[in-house]
């Protein structure tokens, strides 16, 4: 990869999130950064907080924190699993050392529309959990769609 957009974006959340301006679900309107737009709060358990330009933000949780902050979003929700695989592309990348040493590796995801307060503009918000990604952490990436 090329340019520093990613020291910038990981930057501009650790600030946001160091000035304890954590948001929580539906909290916010519709913003210029990815954690209100995507609606989120970032919990202070995170590490490796990295935003990037498809519209996402990732970062790693303990393994025991990722369903009770995923429910805050999505309470009661069905979340779809998928076993990671390296050859078909579904591992994530920061997961690839722990699926090379042997760990079978679940992803868990779902999502939703969200609506913006105050406006007509909705998008498709998902996230996608990977437990045990790194030896008792699991990365959390969050997606959003267009805004329409």
């Amino acid at each position: 990869m090329t340019g520093c957009w990613w020291k910038t974006a990981a930057a501009v959340v650790t600030a946001f999130v160091s000035a304890g301006c954590v948001l929580g679900p539906g909290q916010t309107d519709e913003g210029s950064d990815i954690v209100s737009q995507l609606k989120i709060s970032i919990p202070k358990s995170a590490t490796d907080i990295i935003g990037n330009t498809d519209r996402g933000i990732q970062f790693m949780l303990p393994n025991d924190q990722w369903p009770g902050y995923v429910d805050e979003y999505y309470p009661g929700a069905t979340l779809q699993q998928f076993p990671a695989r390296e050859m078909d592309g579904s591992a994530p990348l920061e997961c690839l050392p722990a699926l090379r040493s042997g760990t079978k590796l679940v992803v868990w995801s779902t999502g939703a529309d969200i609506q913006f307060a105050d406006t007509d503009k909705h998008a498709f918000r998902s996230v996608s959990v990977t437990p045990d990604c790194i030896s008792g952490k699991t990365l959390v990436q969050w997606q959003l769609g267009d805004l329409e």
